[in-house]
């Protein structure tokens, strides 16, 4: 009876599923990576790229991040826009908006 026991418990391991959340893909899409190279054509292709990401992000997430460096971070970009000389980009959450300022 012992054995029958383990056996069962034994099997009912093997059979579980080791779930993970998602983490970022160590990989991205050619399509990924030339949107980001599309957006920096001009600050204000760059803007309308980020502020798309953060109400996506939003809306999922139900919280603002505190820096668009975390659409990096989370995998959701493989890297930000170059922002213009002197510029750089940061969350209004106020607003709940990507917006340049001065460095």
């Amino acid at each position: 009876m012992l054995l029958l026991a383990v056996c069962l418990a034994t099997g009912a391991a093997c059979n579980r599923k080791n779930i993970e959340p998602p983490g970022p893909p160590s990989t991205f899409t050619p399509a990924a990576i030339q949107q980001v190279a599309d957006a920096e054509k001009s600050p204000q292709a760059s803007l309308e790229m980020l502020n798309e990401n953060l109400k996506d992000w939003v809306l999922r997430k139900s919280v603002c991040p505190k820096d668009p460096q975390e659409f990096v971070t989370a995998g959701v970009l493989p890297r930000l826009p170059n922002p213009p000389p002197g510029k750089k980009f940061i969350i209004d959450a106020q607003h709940i908006r990507v917006v340049l300022v001065n460095e």
